[in-house]
């Protein structure tokens, strides 16, 4: 039999508002995947707390053994830091593998900074930085820690900052001044430590100091009295400086103490007994006339005790 021939009608022509919608919609989906592929770095999203507490836990021997230095690892991520500051490089990899056990735990890892040597921050040695920052990234750090005096002046300041930046890593800044602490703001940087607040405000009343995503820390040894400072002040974003005391067994209880401390919303520990209530005071303080009838009362205790047992009773003084 003849076979009969197919006919396929040609596909209708677009409209132009549909070939336009089709466009607007692929564009859309290119630039909906980018913005998904854009992430914030660990050591932002954890500046970004309520209150970030960041841990420089200072210098520690390089003869410390590694189960010690997991054991501190350990403890501040589970005290609530935010970010932990290794002066030098020697023990990054061991708290960069305690920290990877946490990946899928709460609180999950904590950033790690590093602290430049002052050789670091040469200015003839541009190479040796680059290369430097890549080694401490590629073992684990989120960022790096600069001290704004071991710059020549503020224009290498925010040159450091900027190369930091450029190697996907960020920065937190020690400043002693107004003008670092406005070149820290302008150059980017992830943080700023100020140990008092007049700096940032007279970076802003010079007009030196444009606003920036930067937060801002405060300086803080471990001293209980400069802690109730800076909470009347409302100043909760804090840099805690040479945590460990330069040992990582003892230190590390120490820090914990610190963090716990730092963190909790309570400027005093507040007790209630027979003496009243109060902060820091003694019961003597407290309730002079209470205490001196308890002392006598103890003394008359021990005076029948002694004389039931036939020794000679103490003398009944207040």
């Amino acid at each position: 039999p003849a076979t009969m021939p197919i006919r396929c009608r040609p596909p209708p022509a677009l409209a132009p508002w549909a070939l336009i919608g089709l466009l607007l919609c692929f564009a859309g989906l290119v630039l909906g995947s980018k913005q998904v592929a854009v992430v914030k770095s660990p050591l932002t999203s954890a500046l970004r707390r309520a209150s970030p507490l960041v841990v420089a836990l200072g210098h520690l021997p390089d003869t410390e053994p590694p189960i010690d230095l997991e054991i501190l690892s350990t403890k501040c991520r589970l005290a609530g830091a935010a970010a932990l500051v290794l002066k030098g490089s020697k023990h990054l990899s061991v708290f960069a593998t305690e920290q990877s056990t946490a990946i899928s735990d709460f609180p999950g890892p904590v950033p790690l900074l590093c602290e430049l040597d002052s050789q670091d921050l040469a200015a003839d040695n541009d190479k040796l930085l680059i290369e430097k920052l890549g080694e401490l990234q590629a073992n684990g750090a989120a960022g790096i820690t600069v001290n704004a005096g071991a710059c020549n002046d503020v224009v290498q300041l925010e040159e450091l900052i900027a190369a930091i930046a450029a190697n996907a890593m960020g920065s937190i800044v020690l400043v002693s001044s107004a003008e670092e602490c406005a070149a820290a703001k302008r150059a980017g940087a992830s943080a700023i430590v100020v140990e008092q607040a007049e700096i940032e405000g007279d970076a802003a009343d010079n007009g030196e100091s444009a606003p920036s995503s930067s937060v801002i820390l405060s300086m803080w040894d471990g001293d209980a009295e400069r802690l109730d400072e800076l909470r009347a002040a409302e100043r909760r974003s804090i840099y805690l400086n040479n945590a460990c005391d330069g040992d990582a067994r003892n230190g590390a209880a120490r820090c914990e103490m610190l963090i716990k401390e730092a963190l909790t919303k309570r400027s005093r520990s507040w007790s209630g007994s027979m003496f009243g209530v109060s902060g820091d005071a003694t019961p003597a303080q407290r309730n002079p006339r209470m205490w001196a009838q308890s002392k006598r009362q103890a003394k008359e205790i021990m005076h029948d005790s002694a004389t039931s047992r036939g020794l000679p009773p103490p003398k009944l003084r207040n």
